[in-house]
């Protein structure tokens, strides 16, 4: 995962943003371990969106469709992966606009019945 994310954003004199490297080398080894889950579980595999991006609908679409396709990369059907997201107003508005993409989602860390109640129409 660390040698994917160095060959995707590191030049020979070094990684212009370590924080963006060690984003992309996480959600790489997410996804690692996610295909070797799908090999022995026969339904979905579940895999999160970085939670510090819970608040921002747009970056969280942006890493989930990442994840998809570092998983469609390695061979694996975006119908076999579930994304998880949060429950924050940003979280389901991230996940109507994923859903109408076909990238099916989860939404977790929901404490409301409005929540509940939204997250259910997205």
């Amino acid at each position: 995962a660390v040698t994917y994310a160095k060959e995707k954003l590191c030049v020979s004199d070094g990684c212009p943003s370590p924080t963006e490297a060690i984003d992309l080398a996480i959600d790489k080894l997410a996804c690692n371990l996610g295909k070797e889950i799908t090999q022995i579980v026969k339904g979905r595999v579940s895999t999160e969106v970085d939670i510090r991006l819970s608040y921002d609908t747009e970056a969280t679409v942006e890493r989930a469709r990442r994840i998809i396709a570092m998983y469609q990369d390695m061979g694996v059907d975006k119908s076999r992966i579930l994304i998880k997201l949060a429950g924050t107003w940003e979280g389901i508005r991230a996940c109507e606009i994923l859903e109408k993409e076909g990238i099916q989602c989860n939404i977790t860390l929901v404490f409301s019945f409005l929540q509940a109640a939204a997250a259910a129409q997205a």
